[in-house]
């Protein structure tokens, strides 16, 4: 199923301590909120999304992992 990245990925968001939020994904791809939530909702597929979110959050993973 094409849309099981999103459910793992917000999996890992809520799993992560703290919380990776929707807010700190749009900030650190440039996006605004609103459209991240419509893409990890499934009403937007923008070519790339998969990789472009999973590795938005796993760069501020690793962020978090440096401090």
């Amino acid at each position: 199923m094409e849309t099981t990245w999103r459910g793992n990925l917000i999996g890992m968001m809520y799993s992560a301590s703290p919380r990776v939020t929707r807010q700190e994904l749009a900030d650190k791809i440039g996006l605004k909120k609103s459209y991240i939530t419509m893409i990890l909702n499934g009403n937007r597929n923008p070519p790339g999304a998969e990789e472009l979110l999973t590795g938005a959050f796993h760069e501020i993973m690793a962020e978090r992992g440096a401090q």
